[in-house]
């Protein structure tokens, strides 16, 4: 089944349907989402071509996060779990990484501030340091 961002059927004031005068059009198909998981080994990053002929970076799987601390120095860290998804319930069990979902990494508690499926990237902001908790 294809996705689409467009709703051509409409409806009227009073409740009546509206017949489409178009059929949908290419540029109106979407994708589905990436579902970043927690891999072992290296990273796998693939590569879309998006409308206007640019590029985007989808991060399928990763091991390494870029974690941000409050007085502003940035580490490479290894993610050991994911602690939490407030995104979706089903996520946090499955193990998929989204924006504002909690990891636990060498560096501490972190929260993903960067989309994976855009960026390309994993960075999050530091939450609690590994020797405090």
């Amino acid at each position: 089944m294809t996705i689409y961002h467009v709703n051509l059927k409409k409806k009227k004031r009073t409740g009546g349907v509206r017949t489409p005068q178009r059929g949908r059009r290419e540029y109106e198909i979407g994708r589905g989402p990436t579902e970043t998981k927690i891999s072992d080994g290296e990273e796998v990053v693939q590569e879309l071509r998006v409308f206007g002929a640019n590029t985007k970076l989808r991060v399928k799987a990763t091991s390494l996060i870029n974690v941000n601390s409050k007085d502003g120095k940035t580490v490479r860290a290894k993610i050991l779990e994911l602690v939490e998804n407030p995104s979706n319930p089903l996520y946090s069990r499955r193990g998929i990484i989204t924006k504002g979902a909690v990891v636990k990494s060498t560096a501490g508690l972190v929260r993903v501030t960067s989309k994976p499926s855009r960026d390309g990237t994993l960075s999050g902001l530091l939450l609690e340091e590994a020797g405090a908790a």
